[in-house]
């Protein structure tokens, strides 16, 4: 079962699918219209925004998966640590 940390970036990852699409539509849309007009400027300003959004659903998946990785080491370090037998050394 899939804890709420996963399910969250699991989102957090559609969304960020989501917004990709959107601004390749909105790119589609602006591109037909004056640089200089009202609806090219709205239109820009949309895509602002949703890069930003977007930029922050993924430093979110990032965190988290270094949060993960780290995790994951250092689980296996401890087991490394915890089955390792001692060792006797002759020394000369």
């Amino acid at each position: 079962m899939q804890n709420e940390a996963d399910i969250y970036v699991q989102e957090a990852r559609r969304m960020i699918h989501i917004i990709r699409n959107q601004l390749l539509d909105l790119e589609q849309l602006r591109s037909s219209h004056d640089r200089k007009s009202k609806v090219y400027k709205q239109i820009s300003g949309m895509m602002e925004r949703l890069e930003s959004e977007q930029e922050r659903y993924e430093l979110i998946v990032r965190s988290y998966v270094r949060t993960k990785i780290r995790t994951t080491i250092d689980s296996f370090r401890e087991e490394n640590v915890a089955n390792k037998q001692p060792v006797l050394k002759i020394v000369k």
